[in-house]
């Protein structure tokens, strides 16, 4: 096999992939639907657990596939050459559609694409009166120090007050 056929059959298990996802996730939305249906006719009904069950799939799981499923419910959408992961991180950000085509157009991995939107987001709380994480006072965009650690993300207004913050972490 040359490398063009290796390229060729490795794309199509990442369309497969991803069309098993939606798949999961439009029958995830249809258990969902029998689930509300069954509970309005009997009162407090058991079938996604039943569903899970059966399936051995966690609940966790199996919510995220039905979000992301009717997040984008568009099929050109779901056509795009990206990866699931990509449309699950567009699902939880604002204007999940127009991020997945800035993700596409760019061709941005999803560290890119993450890295992108908490940009944005940041610059919106900034506008919106973000004030530092230590010290309380007003953020500005050239100032913002933005520090995650144990996925808990700390704004501060100066590296000064980022220092000190690291230093606290350190100590505890």
């Amino acid at each position: 096999m040359d490398l063009k056929e290796f390229a060729a059959q490795y794309s199509a298990i990442l369309v497969a992939e991803c069309s098993d996802n939606w798949l999961r996730g439009d029958i995830a939305i249809a258990v969902t639907e029998l689930y509300n249906k069954d509970k309005e006719e009997h009162g407090k009904s058991k079938i996604i657990d039943e569903f899970l069950t059966m399936t051995g799939e966690a609940r966790s799981t199996f919510s995220q596939y039905r979000w992301v499923a009717s997040t984008f419910e568009d099929d050109l959408i779901r056509k795009l050459p990206v990866t699931w992961t990509h449309y699950r991180v567009c699902a939880a950000a604002d204007n999940p559609e127009e991020w997945l085509k800035k993700a596409h157009d760019n061709k941005w991995s999803c560290g890119k694409l993450i890295e992108e939107i908490k940009s944005v987001k940041l610059d919106k709380d900034i506008d919106n009166g973000l004030v530092c994480s230590l010290c309380n006072k007003s953020i500005t965009k050239e100032d913002a120090v933005s520090i995650t650690y144990k996925r808990k993300r700390a704004v501060l207004c100066s590296l000064l007050c980022a220092q000190e913050h690291i230093q606290n972490l350190k100590s505890q």
